[in-house]
This record gives C-alpha cells, sequence and structure tokens, in this order.
C-alpha cells in the first residue's frame, strides 16, 4: 500500500479547501485552508448570522451523534465551520462536499461557502430572463448530449445551446414568435 492510500493519510488536509492548491505548512494542514484562501475568502470572520436550522438540513445526512452533529448543539459556528473546511480539503470532491459548503455558508461564512461552491461545483444553474441557463465547464460528453436535444439549435452569439419551443401558443409559455425556453452555456 502507499502512502496516498493509507488510512489514516485521508485525514489529514493536504490541499485547500477553497482553491486545491497544496498545504506547505502545518497550521494549513491543520485547518483545510492555506493563509491568502483564508484571508482572501473570510475565513476568519462570519457575514452573516448562523441559521441553525439550514445547517440541521445540510448536515441531516450524518449519522447522530456525529461530531458535526454535537458542534450544531453547541451552537458554535467558527468550530463549525472550522471542522467542515477541514473535512472538505480532506475530502475534496466526495458526496458530503456540496453539504458541508451548505452548512457553511448557513453557519453565516457566506463568501466562504461561495468559493467553495464555485470550485467543488462547477456546473451552475441560473434563470436569465426567460431562458434557464445552465453554466459547466466544457465535456465533450455534455455537448453529445446537448446535440441529441430535438429541435435545438446552436445561438453561436450568446454560444449557447436553445431548445426550441412549440410554435403554438398553447404549448409555448412564452410569445410564440420567439422560440426556445432553456439555454445551455459550454465552457464558461
Amino acid at each position: 500500500m502507499t502512502y496516498e492510500a493509507a488510512p489514516a493519510t485521508k485525514m489529514i488536509a493536504t490541499h485547500c479547501a477553497v482553491c486545491a492548491r497544496p498545504l506547505l505548512d502545518s497550521e494549513s494542514v491543520e485547518r483545510g485552508i492555506g493563509p491568502d484562501c483564508a484571508k482572501k475568502h473570510g475565513f476568519s470572520k462570519a457575514q452573516g448570522e448562523p441559521n441553525w436550522l439550514a445547517v440541521g438540513v445540510a448536515l441531516s445526512e450524518l449519522p447522530e451523534g456525529s461530531v458535526e452533529q454535537k458542534l450544531i448543539e453547541t451552537a458554535d459556528a467558527r468550530k463549525l465551520a472550522n471542522l467542515l473546511v477541514h473535512r472538505i480539503a480532506c475530502d475534496q470532491a466526495g458526496p458530503a462536499v456540496n453539504a458541508y459548503t451548505n452548512a457553511i455558508h448557513a453557519a453565516g461564512f457566506v463568501k466562504l461557502a461561495e468559493r467553495i461552491a464555485k470550485r467543488v461545483a462547477p456546473i451552475a444553474v441560473e434563470v436569465v430572463g426567460s431562458y434557464l441557463m445552465v453554466k459547466a465547464p466544457y465535456s465533450e460528453s455534455a455537448v453529445i448530449a446537448f446535440r441529441a436535444i430535438p429541435g435545438k439549435s446552436w445561438d453561436a452569439a450568446a454560444k449557447r445551446w436553445q431548445p426550441s419551443c412549440s410554435r403554438r401558443r398553447d404549448r409555448c409559455p412564452r410569445d410564440s414568435r420567439r422560440c426556445g425556453s432553456a439555454g445551455f452555456e459550454l465552457g464558461s
């Protein structure tokens, strides 16, 4: 077994939770975040009041009696954020990272959570006018999937796939002269 695959190594934060760069000093390894990211992305001070109900919902999948659950009971946002940032730094892109990020946001560390979310969840969905915009890094498989959508067209100016919408007013949620109820943007 290699050093990297050893179970004990998985508990060490070797890369920053925010930018995924290697952590070089012992304090950064202990916290799970490098000094530059900590300063730049609001690790030192919460930007809002904690919403403990939302924290509980974000961490609801964790087993009863876990360290995270106990920290919710103490209502200490700083300790909870420290623990969750370290967990993200150890896991990087595991299934629990989104829940941890949502809990950090709910604990009041909005700026930090938004930056982590931007790195770990590169696909974003937003409403732009009458379009549902899906922004994602370039992926050949995504391009193939979007090309398979019947009736779509490529809007070169906006750099997005635009599925067609019914020409009949009773089927189209928008003005029937304009077509395309959703847009898909790749390579943002």
